[in-house]
């Protein structure tokens, strides 16, 4: 029998969707910070770090959705 740990070494590691990657390097590009972002069934929500960094992203919204290749509708937060 195996043990609980080969199996798990076993398992593929999860990966990101390829809309998150292009995200995280718009943000990290443009603005040179890091931003968590989290992606559900029907949204992709960005948690900004301050609130001068969320208002500066919710004005490029239309360009990230355009550049990023969006589908899922986009929400902007404070918070990390």
């Amino acid at each position: 029998m195996e043990s609980l740990t080969d199996m798990l070494a076993k398992r593929p590691t999860p990966q990101e969707p390829e809309e998150v990657i292009l995200l995280r390097a718009f943000v990290q590009k443009k603005y040179n910070h890091s931003v968590r972002i989290i992606s559900g069934e029907y949204y992709i929500t960005i948690a900004a770090p301050s609130a001068a960094l969320a208002s500066l992203l919710r004005y490029d919204e239309p360009e990230m959705k355009q550049s990023c290749k969006l589908t899922k509708k986009l929400r902007i937060r404070i918070g990390k």
